[in-house]
């Protein structure tokens, strides 16, 4: 106590002598203890006001976990099928799927008091929620072309190379014009056929029959006018078509879905971690 305070004491107790209510000793212990009500109030009130807090942050974590675990649970389920994608094999049905499922964690989830969530939370609660958002637009847009704009493409190479992958290949040629005018200097061979065969038995005439590609059309050959080609050697889809993009799309998905994959976990536990915590006492100082 100051010198100031302890005159105005003395004061206050000489005024009372004789017949004063309090003492002087009482007035001062009375002081004393007014000042440490005064100290351990202020210091309970501060741990009160952390203690709200701490409540809050607990309470919106359980609240957010409620909110976000049917969206993490789906993902875990979709990460299975996307693994499983081929980008060679087109799966209609999975594209259509996967873009109907609700994984994404938009931004609604995050109010202004969630803010006191902390970085531990909010920061991988972000992360997923920046690459779930890439993910379903890249799904959204893999559905769309897939089942509408380029599927009657995407058919119809199906079909083609369905051919070529049962039958026999080769190109026919006019073997006669070769032996007849080869040795010319201005020789020019004509142009050839391209064929397939279901196989290489010659019919009683010793012809073979042939079928033109894309077409329903078949024709008898020499088996001398055949030049088989090696499937490896035969590109099936020249140039930038449907199934060239379906297959840039999946291997992206792919890509993201793995990504996203990483997310989960500590967005998980460091949400659990908080939603579990003990709520703090009462009291504390």
């Amino acid at each position: 106590m100051s010198e100031k305070e302890l005159a105005e004491i003395d004061a206050a107790a000489s005024s009372m002598e004789g017949g004063g209510i309090f003492s002087k000793n009482a007035i001062i212990v009375m002081v004393v203890l007014a000042l440490l009500g005064a100290f351990f109030g202020f210091f309970a009130a501060q741990g009160q006001n952390s203690r709200q807090i701490e409540v809050a942050r607990i309470e919106d974590a359980k609240a957010l976990q409620e909110s976000i675990d049917p969206a993490l649970a789906t993902f875990s389920e979709m990460a299975e099928t996307i693994a499983g994608l081929s980008p060679s094999k087109v799966d209609f049905e999975a594209a259509d799927s996967l873009a109907s499922r609700q994984f994404v964690v938009s931004g609604e989830v995050l109010s202004s008091n969630r803010l006191l969530l902390g970085r531990d939370v909010i920061h991988p609660l972000t992360a997923y929620m920046a690459e779930s958002a890439v993910l379903g637009e890249l799904l959204a847009e893999h559905k769309r072309l897939t089942t509408v704009v380029d599927k009657a493409e995407i058919e119809r190479l199906l079909s083609e190379n369905e051919v070529l992958e049962e039958d026999l290949i080769a190109v026919v040629f006019d073997y006669r014009h070769l032996f007849t005018q080869g040795g010319n200097d201005a020789y020019r061979p004509r142009p050839g056929r391209l064929v397939t065969l279901k196989n290489l038995e010659r019919d009683g005439e010793g012809m073979l029959e042939a079928s033109m590609l894309n077409s329903e059309r078949t024709q008898k050959v020499e088996m001398q006018s055949l030049v088989p080609l090696e499937r490896g050697e035969i590109l099936k889809t020249a140039g930038d078509n449907a199934l060239q993009r379906y297959e840039r799309r999946v291997n992206e998905i792919k890509e993201r879905a793995e990504k996203l994959k990483q997310r989960v976990n500590p967005l998980s536990e460091s949400l659990g971690a908080l939603a579990s915590a003990s709520e703090p006492p009462l009291l504390s100082l």
